[in-house]
């Protein structure tokens, strides 16, 4: 159930494909196991050089899942 919602809303904010990044937003919202910096830099690490155009969807994906209210 949450799983199609994440996906409807991935696909709303032009981020098909993200929904379990959105995921991981909520989970460190509702656990605070990570912060939204914390969490951008090591996006921004693991991420291949050829890829780095992808890190703010991701970023943006984490946001959009701490702020899911579903």
């Amino acid at each position: 159930m949450i799983a199609r919602s994440l996906s409807a809303r991935a696909e709303e904010h032009g981020l098909k494909g993200l929904a379990n990044i959105i995921l991981i937003g909520k989970l460190m919202e509702q656990t605070g196991f990570c912060n939204l910096d914390t969490m951008s830099k090591a996006i921004a690490k693991v991420v291949p050089a050829r890829k780095q155009h992808l890190v703010p969807k991701n970023v943006e994906a984490i946001e959009l899942g701490m702020n899911y209210k579903g």
